[in-house]
């Protein structure tokens, strides 16, 4: 997150780092407490086999005492420049292979561009038939394994990419052929029997997820 972004607050990474809430004093707790931990910045979902009306009266009857945050809620305004140029750190760790992990920026979540590319990753590493893992596990054997999902934000977000370097292979290859696939997505078209499968296995994860209640909720 901090080689992705360089003014938008996403450079600190969403959920924070540990070293900065062991530094904070008890008031600014208390303070951000106050602030978003507020009715007002909140969302009730419900799902069942619910009669409406009497469903508010009992959220009215549970909730409505509740008072609303007194403090304007803070909303990043920041948008991030475009990038012009890779950026490329190395990080050394004590592992016994090494991974090689790519980002590119993507649209916010929502977006139509943003479902494109949800189905994208779908396509390029769910499962064993997908086109990287078929590519660059079974055939070119430079990856141990390789995945791709989108980190979906409600500002512009990350698209990654992973891979865990196959013993013997050099990281920058395993790059390499992960950006050929990338290349081919942007030149070649998907096939019918790619696109049939896309849409199959999107519809087959939709209905799984409304299939409980907290799923629909």
């Amino acid at each position: 997150m901090q080689n992705a972004y360089k003014v938008h607050p996403y450079k600190l990474t969403p959920i924070g780092y540990p070293e900065d809430i062991n530094k904070a004093t008890l008031q600014e707790f208390m303070d951000f407490h106050s602030m978003y931990y507020v009715t007002n910045n909140a969302t009730l979902s419900i799902a069942g086999d619910l009669d409406i009306e009497a469903t508010k009266k009992l959220i009215d009857k549970y909730f409505g005492d509740i008072p609303a945050g007194k403090k304007e809620i803070y909303r990043p305004s920041v948008k991030e420049p475009e990038k012009t140029a890779e950026v490329t750190e190395t990080v050394y760790d004590n592992i016994q292979l090494p991974a090689v992990i790519m980002s590119y920026h993507m649209p916010a979540q929502g977006t139509d561009d943003y479902y494109a590319l949800s189905m994208l990753t779908t396509l390029l590493s769910d499962g064993q038939s997908s086109r990287m893992y078929k590519s660059i596990v079974d055939q070119q054997q430079k990856a141990l394994q390789v995945m791709s999902f989108p980190f979906p934000l409600e500002d512009p977000g990350l698209f990654l990419i992973f891979g865990l370097v196959n013993m013997g292979v050099q990281p920058v290859d395993l790059q390499k052929a992960i950006e050929t696939e990338i290349e081919k997505v942007k030149t070649d078209e998907v096939s019918d029997k790619e696109f049939q499968k896309l849409r199959n296995k999107v519809e087959s994860s939709f209905i799984t997820r409304n299939s409980t209640m907290a799923g629909i909720a």
